[in-house]
């Protein structure tokens, strides 16, 4: 995205959307004022993945307005520099990449929405770190879940221990390896080159098993109001 409109964006502007492929661009929240530019729904996507960007309010059509985080993305080391590339580097984040490269905004939503939904479960789940028998500290460094004697009992909130059931629900029925993958995919963000290295798939390859993964999160996600606590 072009540095100027990202600057305008962190000075108070907004992204409204035009059409079904476009942004627009303005400097205040007033969109009666001259618009600057306009950037592609890939850009927008991407920039929502990072949590750079957040909806104002419920209005339709939907508006944006600069989140307070810093432009080098949710925990990634992506810069300003690779926010204005077209391509993401093929050495930064594998799960950027399948973003930006996705022509299909339905299936660009869904790859956002999935990878939210995990980051904020493992985050919550890790954040209180009270759930007895959870082995928390190592799924905040992309390692597996670890069963125990808890089953889950919230000595904290009751958004830690539902984040707890989702992730338990999600460890039983992809099975550990699954998990390490996702973990290493979204909140790790391994690059292409890495994730190959590390599942031994080549790198041409890694982007439909990402996908994939995606797409089977997605499904359990759709059956998670069914989990009890």
């Amino acid at each position: 995205m072009n540095r100027r409109l990202l600057r305008a964006l962190e000075r108070g502007g907004i992204v409204a959307q035009i059409d079904a492929n476009r942004w627009g661009v303005w400097r205040s929240k007033d969109r009666r004022s001259r618009m600057i530019g306009s950037v592609s729904d890939a850009e927008i996507d991407l920039l929502r993945l990072r949590e750079i960007l957040r909806p104002l309010g419920d209005d339709t059509p939907m508006m944006l307005v600069w989140s307070g985080k810093p432009a080098g993305g949710h925990r990634s080391n992506a810069n300003a520099k690779t926010l204005n590339a077209p391509d993401p580097d093929a050495r930064g984040p594998m799960i950027d990449l399948i973003i930006t490269r996705c022509h299909d905004p339905v299936l660009r939503k869904l790859i956002r929405e999935t990878t939210q939904l995990y980051r904020a479960d493992t985050e919550c789940a890790c954040d209180a770190g009270r759930i007895a028998g959870m082995n928390w500290d190592g799924l905040a460094l992309g390692g597996r879940i670890g069963g125990g004697q808890g089953g889950g009992r919230d000595t904290g909130s009751a958004m830690a221990a539902k984040a707890a059931a989702r992730l338990r629900m999600i460890q039983n029925r992809l099975g550990s390896d699954e998990v390490r993958f996702l973990d290493d995919l979204m909140v790790r963000e391994e690059s292409r080159a890495k994730l190959a290295r590390l599942y031994g798939v080549r790198p041409s390859l890694i982007e439909q098993r990402a996908l994939a993964s995606v797409r089977s999160l997605h499904e359990l996600y759709k059956t998670c109001t069914k989990v009890s606590v």
